[in-house]
């Protein structure tokens, strides 16, 4: 069972979050949410994964700065 905690949806790419305050193509592709639910529940029942972090790129430099 895969439980989802967080997302902050204006870093996602989607229609809603089209608004242009940040580059459509330096938000994360719904897509690659989708692949990451699917990795983890293609793993065997004796796997277990403690947590998955998903980084937006823009966030992680603005951070450094």
């Amino acid at each position: 069972m895969a439980v989802l905690c967080f997302i902050f949806v204006l870093l996602v790419n989607t229609d809603m979050t089209n608004d242009g305050r940040i580059d459509n193509n330096l938000k994360i592709d719904t897509e690659d949410l989708a692949k990451s639910l699917d990795f983890i529940r293609s793993l065997s029942s004796a796997a277990a994964i403690n947590s998955l972090a998903i980084c937006c790129k823009i966030m992680d430099l603005e951070k450094q700065s």
